[in-house]
């Protein structure tokens, strides 16, 4: 009795492992293994050893979300992975046979990897391939690669600033972008000290504060 042929997307083996993100020896072993059937996953067109075989991505994916959800211990009632998470999980799990059970960490580890970086896009952070960097406050139109920062800048990155941090780069921010005006810069950094000091609740520097502020000095100081 022949075995009836599952409808879907069929496509060749160089096409298959793009749309499934899976090696072509990834294919053959679950194909020769059983995991992968005949008629249902997979074909041949000819007779012989060396025919073609064709693919149907669209069954190879639903069992494939059928695998990760079994090795997460995951209900028919939750939400399924999406394809790319579902193929990445089973290719960890190939090379890790425990890699669900440390998945929550390496979850949590990518949420604060994003969270980091959003911090420091508020920074005025950028990266490629080659590397991250952050605009040097002490030089205007400069930056510092990711590797320079901490020794460069004696300051911790972005996303690690507490309140003193962020002072401090206000205060490098103020130097580097007034450096051609001494006085100018002398009396944003007093504003910079004042503004500090008076959110930490010192006595007296509102009345600081202001003087500084109506200062003509200061009045390209936002500009």
């Amino acid at each position: 009795m022949n075995a009836a042929i599952s409808s879907g997307k069929w496509v060749r083996t160089t096409e298959a492992t793009v749309l499934l993100g899976l090696s072509r020896t990834t294919l053959t072993k679950h194909r020769s293994n059983g995991l992968l059937k005949q008629g249902r996953h997979w074909i041949t067109t000819g007779p012989f050893k060396t025919s073609p075989t064709l693919w149907n991505v669209d069954a190879v994916h639903e069992t494939m979300h059928s695998w990760a959800e079994q090795a997460a211990g995951v209900t028919q009632s939750a939400k399924p992975a999406s394809e790319a998470e579902a193929s990445f999980n089973l290719l960890q799990l190939e090379r890790f046979p425990n890699w669900y059970d440390h998945l929550p960490e390496v979850d949590r580890a990518i949420q604060q990897a994003q969270d980091d970086w959003t911090v420091r896009r508020e920074y005025g952070w950028d990266g490629d391939d080659g590397g991250n960097w952050g605009p040097n406050p002490l030089k205007p139109g400069e930056d510092i690669l990711e590797t320079k920062w901490e020794e460069e800048l004696e300051l911790p990155f972005p996303e690690d600033f507490n309140e003193a941090d962020r002072y401090v780069y206000e205060l490098m921010t103020v130097i580097g972008k007034h450096q051609d005006d001494p006085t100018l810069m002398a009396h944003a950094v007093a504003l910079c000290a004042a503004n500090y000091l008076g959110n930490l609740g010192e006595p007296a520097l509102g009345k600081i504060r202001g003087l500084l502020r109506g200062s003509p000095v200061l009045k390209g100081f936002n500009d």
